[in-house]
């Protein structure tokens, strides 16, 4: 079985596969590395933003951002969940494709770099794709789909 993930769903991605036995691959794309700092990072650009109706803190403490809602108790979950102790020492192929460099994705390829089943790809996008626009869409880059294409593609020996 096969996991692939995008931001917060590679978090969500790692946790299961390496609780699954029968999960033998991961993909990680741009990955959310600490449930902690994310919901850190959320509230902070919350916070910073013009107050509006797309982002805002309920006072139950449900988060909205972007058209999406976080709710508390979401929120406790995902802040005990850490990408980096949940696939540290897991026995399946692991990708970590990444469309820019930064410290947490550094720490992470730097956990996973010994094994012989991890692959790390830095295929950077041409343009912020994690941008969402008034619509709530988001371009995907092609680097990163063929990056992701690869890992899943049968390597051919040919014969000699």
């Amino acid at each position: 079985m096969a996991l692939r993930g995008l931001r917060l769903g590679a978090l969500l991605a790692g946790s299961v596969a390496a609780s699954n036995p029968r999960a033998t691959r991961l993909v990680m794309w741009d990955p959310i590395v600490h449930g902690q700092e994310y919901i850190d990072e959320l509230r902070a650009d919350i916070a910073s933003a013009t107050p509006s109706r797309s982002k805002f803190i309920a006072p139950d403490g449900t988060m909205h951002f972007n058209g999406f809602s976080m709710s508390a108790e979401f929120q406790q979950q995902l802040a005990g969940l850490d990408l980096i102790g949940a696939v540290k020492s897991s026995p399946m192929s692991i990708a970590q494709v990444v469309s820019h460099e930064s410290d947490a994705f550094r720490e992470l390829q730097d956990r996973l770099d010994g094994s012989p089943l991890f692959t790390y790809k830095l295929a950077p996008a041409p343009h912020d794709w994690n941008y969402v626009d008034h619509v709530g869409g988001i371009l995907w880059p092609q680097p990163i789909v063929e990056a992701i294409e690869d890992f899943f593609r049968p390597s051919i020996t040919p014969d000699v």
